[in-house]
């Protein structure tokens, strides 16, 4: 049962049909109607199974919400109509005289239908010409889909003696009114190929599942029952998360070996669809329709991450733990551990980050063993105290946020062209390209480092990691090779030495010994582990490599956006180009230095650039304890900015998160004291300050500290982030707004 869209009434639900024949169908009850549809083998027709279950969904939404279309689809006998939609043409002898080769009108397009009155049944084709038609906004294709639909039905209402029911001239109005079923956008990419349908089922029925077996292992453990929190409730979850993790391992090794093959082939087909789902979503947002996308973009968000996450933990915990049994690993078994793996991941990561100090700590175990942890929504001041405070969902919606106003500034015109010829799903060989870093540069320095000390450069982690990428699967969408075999395709593929790749494929394998380390609750680790999308080479069994292209893909990701920071994702490639990278590092923060000196400059408001303690001293000012990266003083509204340029990385698992915080919070050294020690060096003379900028002396100067980075900063939902936060996205308006920003996370105007 689905929630019913705005204007439509009755009754409506979605059915999967998992098993060979594979289908799904969008039903309703007002008017009685199914839409169904059936996948087409992965790279063969050019809406895959995803996306035809959309537009089934879509079509059902168009015709239940508008009265007029509803009328025209509801039977004087309450029939349901069914709706078929096919990539296949029907049976030749049901095609008309003309046969599938007449060529439609000049202006017109060629529909195939197939209408059975005494079924209710309309069958529409798919073929690539017509859903060419979607292309860009979608509008022809859903005029031409309204027509068809009107006619077809209008068939089945004659056929079965009913009335004509509306006249298609308001059937017409109402279908243009509503937004376009479909809107096909055709681009080029490097992903891999498509990847098998993610069909692991989810819902509340499988969650249930996964706490009773939970439940049932916090009451074998003992653990015992109540509420706790604060510090009270660290000892109880710590009992808490060893029941989880000795119930997920003997879970684990309950299963034939053939599970980690099964959990590679769900986690290559659950990031092909995130990564697909993410695109679609950036094409609907920058639509007209962008406002009916916004809580599915939110949704998506949520649930996508949870289960690449979880199938993460799961196939590297089964490298860690192997599967040993006989249990076999079938689709309701799988969905089972993903629930299983997402209620360890909650609970670990609140927890770690709970005993770790990033916030409170709530737990409560009732006598049946099920139980929840949570960050208090309330806590009193002493509890308060104890801890940074992070609001880790405030910190996590400001991203949301943020992404999803700078997604929706785009619109149609700014994504690619479709590609000519219509919807087509085609591979093309690509030819290697070397990084070609600038001679003396601080990454060619790098790269010189990492040769020496591993025996290759990051031209061997590029050729290997798209040598694995485009490596020819199977029908589940994965691959088993050696590392041989691997090495010498890179190697022809790059012209690099086969001994380069062939060293690049160790630091890139994630296997039994590297999967599992000693730290207690290893998965809520990120950044000091072995995991997937640093080691995307799976090695389950000695001397053999597992391909999966769509976590590799994901891992390219990865390591391009460190590189790009000046950093490396890999702790053990990291040593040798420390170093180097570090020097890197310095010079992008040098450039946010730059950029935010640029901000002021275009607003034309007075400041001074690098404040350095000499420039200080000579505008009559005590030491500021360091340099300050831009001081502004704006005449307008009173205002002198101290404003900081950071750009640390806060990483992403509890322990990282909460040392980028103390680098910030540490009483004698930490960024916000030093921010305060030039705060305090400004106060003592402002109008020299604001003679500094070149700006007015006389009035009464208000100081305002602000810290700019490049990406939203946890620091800024601490329990008290003593100055303002922003990025350098929103420094303008920060700048320019009427109030003085508070301390915390700022977008100029407001929280």
């Amino acid at each position: 049962i689905v929630d019913l869209p705005d204007g439509a009434e009755g009754v409506q639900a979605d059915l999967r049909h998992s098993s060979t024949p594979t289908a799904a169908a969008a039903v309703s009850t007002h008017p009685p109607l199914a839409v169904i549809v059936r996948p087409s083998p992965p790279g063969q027709a050019p809406l895959d199974f995803p996306g035809l279950i959309g537009l089934a969904d879509a079509i059902r939404t168009t015709i239940t919400t508008h009265p007029v279309i509803t009328e025209h689809f509801t039977l004087p006998d309450h029939v349901p109509i069914t709706l078929h939609l096919t990539p296949t043409p029907p049976d030749p002898a049901r095609l008309p005289e003309t046969g599938p080769d007449a060529e439609p009108p000049p202006d017109c397009l060629r529909l195939m239908v197939c209408v059975d009155p005494p079924d209710a049944t309309i069958q529409l084709v798919l073929e690539p010409d017509f859903l060419a038609s979607f292309a860009g906004d979608g509008r022809e294709g859903h005029r031409a889909l309204g027509h068809a639909l009107y006619h077809c039905a209008n068939q089945v209402r004659e056929g079965r003696d009913a009335d004509n029911g509306p006249d298609p001239e308001a059937f017409t109005e109402a279908w243009s009114q509503a937004n376009p079923v479909l809107a096909l956008n055709a681009f080029e990419n490097l992903w891999p190929a498509q990847a098998p349908e993610y069909a692991v089922p989810q819902g509340k029925h499988v969650q249930i599942r996964a706490l009773r077996s939970a439940a049932e292992a916090v009451r074998k453990a003992g653990i015992p029952t109540g509420l706790w929190r604060g510090r009270d409730a660290l000892r109880p979850a710590e009992q808490l998360l060893h029941a989880l993790e000795a119930l997920l391992a003997e879970e684990l090794r309950s299963f034939e070996p053939a599970l980690t093959e099964e959990l590679a082939r769900h986690l290559n087909a659950a990031w092909c669809a995130r990564t697909r789902r993410h695109h679609e979503l950036l094409f609907n947002l920058a639509a007209p329709w962008a406002d009916n996308w916004i809580p599915e973009a939110q949704r998506r968000t949520t649930d996508d991450a949870m289960a690449t996450s979880a199938l993460s933990l799961l196939l590297q915990e089964a490298l860690a733990t192997p599967p040993e049994g006989d249990r076999p690993a079938d689709l309701v078994a799988v969905a089972d551990l993903v629930a299983l793996a997402e209620l360890i991941l909650h609970s670990g990561i609140t927890a770690v980050a709970g005993a770790g100090r990033l916030h409170g700590l709530e737990l409560q175990v009732h006598t049946t063993g099920v139980f929840s942890i949570n960050q208090p929504d309330d806590e009193d001041p002493a509890a308060a105290a104890t801890h940074h405070g992070l609001d880790q969902d405030a910190w996590i919606r400001a991203r949301h946020d943020h992404w999803l106003a700078r997604t929706r500034q785009n619109t149609l015109a700014d994504l690619p062209a479709p590609l000519p010829g219509g919807p087509q799903t085609q591979r093309l060989p690509t030819a290697f390209t070397a990084l070609r870093l600038p001679r003396g540069s601080s990454l060619a320095r790098a790269d010189q480092e990492l040769r020496q000390a591993c025996g290759f450069g990051f031209d061997a982690l590029v050729a290997v990691l798209g040598t694995a990428l485009d490596w020819p699967t199977g029908p589940e969408g994965y691959a088993v090779t050696t590392p041989d075999e691997l090495a010498r395709e890179a190697a022809a593929w790059s012209h690099l030495p086969e001994a380069e790749t062939r060293a690049a494929i160790d630091p890139l394998t994630l296997d039994s010994g590297n999967a599992s380390d000693d730290r207690e609750h290893r998965y809520t680790e990120v950044e000091r582990r072995a995991r997937l999308t640093t080691h995307p080479l799976v090695s389950a069994r000695r001397g053999e490599l597992l391909i999966i292209p769509w976590v590799i893909h994901i891992a390219q990701e990865v390591y391009e956006s460190a590189f790009q920071d000046g950093r490396l994702p890999h702790r053990d490639l990291l040593l040798p180009a420390r170093d180097a990278l570090a020097k890197h590092r310095q010079a992008i923060e040098q450039q946010l230095e730059k950029d935010i000196a640029a901000v002021a400059h275009r607003l034309g408001l007075p400041y001074v650039a690098n404040f350095k303690e000499k420039d200080a001293k000579r505008a009559g000012l005590p030491t500021t304890g360091g340099e300050i990266d831009l001081l502004i003083a704006d005449p307008t509204t009173a205002r002198l900015w101290i404003v900081e340029a950071k750009h640390p990385h806060p990483g992403h698992a509890p322990h990282a998160v909460n040392q980028h915080i103390d680098r910030f919070t540490d009483p004698k050294d930490g960024y916000l004291r030093k921010v305060q020690r030039k705060l305090d060096a400004i106060g003592s003379n402002p109008q020299a300050a604001a003679r500094a900028c070149g700006a007015p002396e006389d009035g009464t100067w208000r100081i305002v500290p602000l810290i700019v980075t490049r990406s939203i900063d946890p620091t800024a939902f601490i329990t008290d982030p003593k100055v303002a936060f922003t990025i350098i996205d929103y420094l303008d308006q920060v700048l320019t707004a009427p109030e003085d920003p508070l301390p915390g996370w700022w977008m100029g105007t407001g929280v």
